[in-house]
């Protein structure tokens, strides 16, 4: 019975070793765009208040496209 229980932790302590090797040899391949790609998700997502894709709401109603018959005044807590 021992050998069994042995041979289980041998074969999941090789998982854990293989999973751990897989994570190590992914970051190394990816880790290189870490530099990259928060500067060019920031320039992606920063654009002027001109585009039609940003959303129209004001806070007021009829500036959005939801129910006109509130009026929002901002974060709760805040006159």
């Amino acid at each position: 019975m021992t050998t069994g229980t042995a041979e289980r932790s041998k074969n999941r302590s090789e998982v854990l070793v293989s999973e751990a090797q897989a994570r190590r040899d992914f970051l190394k391949k990816a880790g290189r765009f870490a530099a990259v790609t928060p500067p060019a998700i920031t320039l992606l997502l920063g654009t002027s208040l001109n585009s039609s894709a940003i959303a129209k709401s004001g806070g007021w109603p009829g500036n959005g496209w939801g129910d006109k018959n509130h009026i929002h005044v901002g974060p709760p807590g805040r006159k």
